[in-house]
């Protein structure tokens, strides 16, 4: 929560991530707590008023469906915004939000580690 603010005085792109890990709830929210869901959509509405280039990654429908209602139901090319998915989890989430005028990317894992990134995310 206080990070953001912090974040968007520095150059580049912030990505906001509904991840799969599974973190001490002393440092984050339940994966399906209500208080996550409300966390993530205050943070994402704070980086599309920004203009900060921003990528709002999740493969959440309900999230993705809700920001961009609240984008005004459309999307265009120079948006400061993406939506993203990782590679093979949700192409049909950023074909959606393609066809609605959003910049999308397709994020994919890569190095020695990436197995174990990937197993541990599934987790």
């Amino acid at each position: 929560m206080d990070d953001l603010p912090e974040l968007l005085t520095r150059p580049g792109r912030i990505r906001l991530v509904k991840g799969a890990f599974l973190e001490p709830e002393a440092i984050a929210h339940r994966r399906e707590a209500p208080a996550l869901t409300t966390a993530y959509l205050t943070y994402a509405q704070q980086l599309a008023h920004s203009g900060h280039p921003c990528s709002f990654a999740t493969h959440d429908w309900d999230l993705i469906n809700r920001i961009h209602q609240h984008l005004g139901g459309k999307g265009h090319d120079s948006a400061p915004w993406e939506f993203e998915t990782l590679l093979g989890l949700g192409p049909d989430r950023l074909d959606a939000m393609a066809e609605r005028g959003h910049p999308t990317r397709e994020y994919i894992v890569f190095g020695t580690e990436w197995w174990l990134y990937l197993v541990d995310a599934a987790a």
